[in-house]
């Protein structure tokens, strides 16, 4: 849990009879009471009578493209057949479909199917080159000038298509299999933040990197970008586009805009030591900065004070976030101050070794030149060399373990720290950015200018993006006493006195079940017995004989 959206959601529940359970379902205020319709045109049936489609309706699933692989779109439930992939199902029934006799059934979700070919029908321009396609005469020049590698398109019906730009990827080994990352359409991450942030701005582009991936020259930059279907007052998302490329190409073009002030004349540039110029994302993180190793960080990590003073100017704005499910990784004490038990096994290994040890003293007594044994010198030289160098490495190996440890210190220092999880509770606090009209932008923090220390900074917005410019003044010492509350989860300590906290008291009895089902029918023929050998009294004579006859051999 790294980001944060605040939304007002509808909630819908009701029970399910016979069980304990409720189910519950959580609509967005602002789109989730409209939805996408297609046209009766884009019935699968009505389709095919169409005269101006000809050929199989398979025709619009070419190309790279997926479904969602968590939706049932259509199978069977008593896996008669299997099929290594989704889209091999889908297209498996998608051919029955159109065949003679077809009738739906409950296992296929007619009106999912139905739109997920209408999305197929309306993109199916995507399987074609899109730099030829575009509207634009450089489209070919502007994805090798920005070095995309990937770019996408997902649907609301779960409908994702793809191209890539292999004349862009560094090496084989490093291409991004977008397929197997970002095959959930609405699902994914960046398809939920680009729909939410159309409300902000419907012209902006999302961008987004990895979380705390530093410098590293294999990191994409995600941009997305949402399309939404309106009807008069009412309107709902239809899709999102966007595309990958790499940071590297992001920063050269941020050092080139940075590194100069254009026709005007300035002292100083993103350059200057003086100056850390880094660019944050609507949630606080950190896209580009100067310091490359700071790519993906959350920047109340590198400049705390920074990051507090924007929240205290309305720049963003912090939530304090619970987190009732979390786990705690609860140390295990794996030392016992208590003896070992010695069992009877035991005292009879120690007698078999001593008798072992007798016969081989004993033997090496009576016939000591049957024994050879091989010259120290000769033995040792095969492995270590001269006597003389394993002297050396033997002095020299005995140096460095000066430290003798005794049992207890010993497992303190050595043994893995073994660990449980445990339910806990889990407390962060989460930022987003403020967005101010042009009515009331002139009262932000955006129009002020750095003041000495007290403001060592200066910020302004990246039109078209989710994005801001920080500047901050590098001679200006960090101010300890202002520090920015992290996001990451920290186990929130309850103090054992207060018995109104929630923490120690939530273990309440679970509701009985609606129904009657304390037994089973079939519980008196279940097999899934132990069938460990039972003590009778010769076993427990057996163990005693063993045990007088050990303790007799060693006394």
């Amino acid at each position: 849990m790294k980001r944060i959206l605040v939304q007002t959601r509808h909630f819908f529940f009701m029970g399910i009879n016979g069980t304990p359970f409720s189910l519950v379902i959580a609509l967005p205020h602002k789109y989730g009471f409209n939805r996408i319709q297609h046209p009766v045109e884009s019935d699968i049936h009505r389709m095919r009578s169409n005269d101006k489609i000809k050929g199989s309706l398979a025709q619009f699933f070419t190309g790279n493209w997926t479904i969602h692989p968590d939706w049932q779109y259509c199978r069977y439930l008593d896996d008669k057949e299997s099929f290594n992939t989704p889209e091999e199902e889908f297209l498996h029934f998608l051919k029955k479909m159109e065949g003679p006799g077809w009738k739906w059934s409950k296992e296929c979700d007619r009106k999912l199917i139905c739109k997920v070919v209408a999305d197929a029908k309306i993109t199916s321009w995507f399987n074609q080159n899109i730099t030829t396609t575009t509207k634009e005469e450089n489209g070919a020049e502007l994805v090798k000038k920005i070095g995309i590698v990937v770019a996408f398109m997902a649907t609301h019906s779960g409908l994702t298509r793809w191209q890539d730009f292999p004349q862009n990827i560094n090496t084989s080994e490093h291409e991004p299999n977008f397929q197997l990352l970002h095959n959930k359409a609405i699902d994914e991450i960046w398809y939920r933040r680009a729909v939410e942030h159309h409300y902000v701005d419907s012209s902006n582009f999302v961008y987004a990197v990895p979380h705390d991936v530093g410098n590293s020259s294999h990191t994409l930059v995600t941009v997305s970008h949402a399309i939404f279907k309106e009807d008069g007052t009412k309107k709902a998302p239809a899709a999102v586009v966007g595309y990958q490329f790499y940071h590297k190409a992001l920063y050269q073009l941020f050092t080139k805009i940075t590194s100069s002030c254009g026709d005007m004349p300035c002292k100083r540039t993103c350059e200057s030591e003086e100056l850390h110029c880094v660019i944050l994302d609507d949630n606080g993180y950190v896209i580009i900065s100067d310091n490359l190793q700071e790519t993906g960080y959350f920047f109340g990590k590198v400049r705390s004070d920074v990051m507090h003073q924007l929240v205290e100017e309305g720049i963003y704005r912090v939530t304090t976030m619970f987190d009732y499910q979390g786990l705690c990784p609860e140390p295990i004490d794996t030392a016992s101050p208590a003896t070992k038990i010695l069992s009877p096994s035991v005292h009879l290994m120690k007698l078999v070794n001593w008798a072992i040890g007798t016969i081989v003293f004993f033997a090496k007594s009576v016939f000591p030149h049957y024994l050879e044994v091989l010259p120290e010198t000769e033995h040792l030289g095969n492995h270590f060399g001269s006597h003389e160098d394993y002297n050396a490495e033997l002095h020299d190996h005995t140096e460095t373990e000066e430290v003798a440890y005794g049992e207890k210190e010993f497992i303190e220092k050595f043994a893995i720290t073994k660990t449980k999880p445990e339910p806990c509770d889990h407390q962060m606090y989460m930022y987003s950015l403020v967005h101010y009209s042009e009515r009331n932008i002139s009262n932000s923090g955006y129009n002020r200018s750095m003041v000495d220390c007290t403001r060592p900074y200066i910020v302004q917005k990246v039109t078209g993006s989710n994005l801001i410019l920080v500047v901050v003044n590098n001679l200006c010492r960090e101010n300890s006493t202002r520090v920015a509350d992290s996001p990451d989860p920290v186990q929130v300590d309850y103090n054992m006195s207060l018995a109104c906290y929630r923490a120690f008291y939530n273990d309440f009895p679970r509701r009985h079940y609606m129904t009657c089902i304390n037994r089973h029918i079939n519980e008196s023929e279940i097999k899934l017995c132990g069938k460990a050998t039972n003590i009778s009294p010769s076993r427990i004579f057996q163990i005693m004989i063993l045990t007088l006859i050990s303790y007799a051999v060693l006394i």
